[in-house]
């Protein structure tokens, strides 16, 4: 879909509710930024090549805004097919090492879910689901790390905490 300024709305799957999830291309000076990669399920490298073919210019950076498996799973995809730097904020790339990249994860995840009252209940709930959520995780283990304030292809990385305490939002 095509919206305002430019930007075209991706939109993946998701095997649970919501059933998808929406990723942006950014019109930049050398091509487009991608916003978001999706779930990286067994099709999602064969989805992004299609997406990437009716481009009219090369994806030459991924933003990635927060370390949940349905923004972030098919990075390593995404950059396989373009190339593109990828670029994540420095404490959600320290969550997505802990979380994801972490074979000891669900204990850490425990630990703090207790520590922040969340109930037994639905601990177990958000640790399955993690279970379920880790072989569709294709991470990049090395990208370019970004901090609150700096500035992205002319746009302001904005700190938004809450959703996931790394997320970085773009501000024009």
């Amino acid at each position: 879909d095509e919206l305002p300024g430019g930007l075209l709305r991706v939109t993946m799957p998701l095997p649970m509710r919501p059933d998808h999830v929406h990723c942006y291309l950014v019109p930049v000076e050398s091509g487009y930024m991608l916003v978001d990669t999706g779930l990286g399920l067994p099709d999602a490298k064969e989805a992004w090549a299609a997406v990437l073919a009716r481009l009219d210019a090369p994806v030459v950076t991924t933003f990635l805004t927060h370390f949940h498996p349905d923004h972030l799973g098919a990075a390593a995809d995404v950059r396989d097919l373009t190339g593109a730097r990828t670029v994540q904020g420095r404490l959600d790339v320290e969550q997505t090492r802990i979380v994801w990249e972490n074979d000891a994860w669900s204990d850490r995840l425990v630990d703090w879910f207790h520590r922040h009252g969340v109930p037994e209940g639905v601990t177990e709930e958000l640790i399955g689901q993690g279970l379920l959520f880790r072989p569709f995780l294709r991470t990049v283990t090395d990208p370019e790390l970004v901090d609150d304030g700096e500035r992205l292809h002319g746009w302001e990385l904005v700190a938004a905490p809450g959703h996931a305490d790394g997320q970085l939002t773009l501000l024009r």
